[in-house]
């Protein structure tokens, strides 16, 4: 459960008065916006990823390959801080296809 302080409970019905963010760098990236103030912030620290999605990734890559590994794999958001739309462009300036 994440608790933003007292002052956060505030708002008027449909209104936030407060934000909640899944990392540090999610927020640094709206703090970089000279007209983002708001009154509480609650960083979850957190990810869709476990600490055992990152542990069998670094045993798979530690292994030797037994596929050929081509082209990229492109998970799509709408959301821009997600870089849907940097990695498309990355993609297409390394000249490989992507899915």
């Amino acid at each position: 459960m994440v608790r933003l302080p007292p002052q956060a409970a505030t708002a008027g019905p449909g209104l936030v008065d407060g934000m909640i963010f899944l990392t540090h760098l999610q927020l640094s990236a709206y703090r970089r916006n000279p007209f983002f103030r708001p009154p509480a912030v609650q960083v979850l620290g957190s990810s869709v990823f476990g600490r055992d999605f990152f542990d069998r990734g670094a045993r798979i890559r530690s292994e030797p390959d037994r596929h050929e590994r081509r082209g990229f794999c492109v998970a799509y958001s709408a959301n821009r801080i997600k870089g849907y739309a940097a990695a498309l462009a990355y993609c297409r300036n390394a000249g490989s296809s992507h899915r």
